[in-house]
């Protein structure tokens, strides 16, 4: 079982989310919804997870691989289908920069081995929402026509 616990920490929508260990992060509105902005919105944290969730897989993929990794980012996106009420998120986008002595076809298989394997996250969001990835070796960017 993992639990979370969340507390208020303003008078208006700054929360701090603690896990079992101690560790926290800040949610907020911005400024312009009713919050400060000090903390990231639930749905930046929602893609903050699938990026970081899908990094520890790429990486730890890599790794075995044999593959050097000196630099890793991820970057993820999302659409939202503006004008309804709710405006749910319809797809979602993660972009991988990577550079080292890597091997771009091991990258590929790492991404989708994460992305339709491993990530616990993105099984959860590819259920309801298309998820599409690209990634960057070493500064040259190839599609993942896979995703």
């Amino acid at each position: 079982m993992m639990k979370i616990l969340i507390r208020r920490i303003d008078d208006a929508y700054l929360f701090r989310s603690y896990n079992e260990r101690g560790a926290f992060v800040d949610t907020d509105l911005t400024a312009d919804s009713g919050g400060q902005g000090l903390g990231m919105s639930p749905l930046e944290l929602l893609l903050a997870g699938l990026g970081s969730c899908s990094g520890v897989d790429v990486v730890s993929i890599l790794t075995k691989g044999k593959q050097r990794l000196d630099t890793f980012e991820a970057t993820v996106t999302a659409e939202r289908d503006g004008g309804k009420p709710i405006n749910m998120i319809t797809s979602m986008h993660v972009r991988f920069d990577l550079t080292g002595d890597l091997e771009p076809e091991k990258v590929r298989r790492a991404v989708d081995l994460s992305l339709d394997k491993y990530c616990t996250v993105a099984k959860i969001l590819g259920a309801t929402i298309t998820i599409s990835t690209s990634f960057s070796v070493n500064g040259e960017l190839y599609d993942n026509p896979l995703s």
